[in-house]
């Protein structure tokens, strides 16, 4: 359903002012989740500069959010496309490609979405679609489609931890199907 498109964008669900848990501010939260979610799609690229250049635009972007700016994650790979180096911009395309009608729209807009929202009573999320890997499943055999579905199930996992501690003096209740899946990332763990 098109009109879920970037509800589950990090740039929407993590606010960059608040803390998250004990440990780690929104913004050191939000910059986390967008390196693990581009560190699973392109899986060792392979150019250090392009590395490099893809760690510059997602801290510019998450500068801009900070601004107040409606960004997502497809200021990112908008960022990346403007530079001047030719690895940097084929990483570029192959993000840009990856993201396009797929599971993974549902995480990647440039911020329009109203997302979903903390303060509701009750939110009952599911996401029909998603491809999950046997949880034995060595992550450098997943396919396409496992990639993106557990890039989706971190996400929802961010929202969820941020649901739960938003407020310590609020009692709340979460309820996760394959939540597995948070031990197989560096972020989930």
């Amino acid at each position: 359903d098109n009109t879920n498109y970037g509800v589950l964008d990090p740039f929407i669900v993590i606010d960059v002012r608040h803390t998250m848990g004990q440990t780690q501010s929104g913004e050191e939260s939000l910059k986390a989740t967008v390196q693990e979610i581009f560190k699973q799609i392109y899986r060792d690229y392979g150019s250090l500069i392009a590395e490099t250049e893809l760690d510059l635009a997602i801290n510019k972007i998450i500068q801009k959010r900070q601004a107040g700016e409606t960004v997502g994650m497809l200021d990112v790979i908008e960022e990346l496309a403007q530079n001047e180096d030719e690895d940097v911009k084929h990483l570029a395309k192959f993000l840009s490609g990856k993201v396009t009608r797929s599971s993974l729209s549902l995480v990647f807009s440039h911020g329009e979405s109203e997302g979903l929202k903390l303060n509701n009573r009750i939110t009952i999320l599911e996401t029909a679609g998603l491809t999950l890997p046997q949880h034995d499943k060595a992550i450098q055999d997943y396919t396409e489609f496992e990639v993106a579905s557990m890039i989706v199930m971190t996400v929802l996992g961010v929202f969820s931890r941020t649901f739960a501690t938003r407020d310590y003096d609020e009692k709340t209740v979460e309820i996760f199907d394959e939540a597995w899946t948070f031990t197989t990332s560096d972020i989930g763990s």
